[in-house]
């Protein structure tokens, strides 16, 4: 059983990396190659989640393919508020990506009374990075 999670870990891996790659590339038409500068990504977790994991996993082979490397930025807390200030603060030149789950753009503006940034107008999405699912589960007595 562990074997096919980690077998499906580096597939996820793979297949997030080709779809960062592809987000990365830009148009054909460009006035200098991107990327001249390190890729920042900001994860709203903590250091050692699922997110942090495939980022550092893919890490390396971005910088071997991309020239530039990924630097992790882990912002959690603040209920995922920190990260997504950073992120919305960010200057929209595409050298800052933003792994984060839905909590701060859907369900804090729920929770919170203002938010310093605004779900709906200071994000652009690329792609949905990987899909996990939430199980409950009860025990039998």
């Amino acid at each position: 059983m562990r074997f096919r999670f980690v077998a499906f870990l580096i597939a996820t891996g793979l297949i997030a990396a080709s779809l960062i790659a592809g987000a990365l590339q830009g148009s054909v038409a460009r006035a200098q190659e991107y990327p001249t500068l390190p890729i920042r990504i900001i994860v709203a977790t903590s250091p050692g989640g699922v997110s942090d994991i495939f980022l550092r996993a893919l890490s390396d082979p971005m910088h071997q393919r991309l020239g530039q490397p990924l630097v992790i930025e882990n912002r959690p807390g603040g209920n995922m508020i920190i990260a997504a200030r950073q992120c919305a603060e960010a200057p929209p030149d595409g050298y800052t990506l933003c792994v984060m789950p839905g909590e701060p753009l859907i369900y804090n503006q729920f929770q919170f009374r203002s938010l310093p940034y605004d779900p709906d107008k200071s994000f652009q999405p690329v792609t949905n990075f990987f899909f996990i699912t939430r199980r409950l589960g009860l025990g039998q007595p």
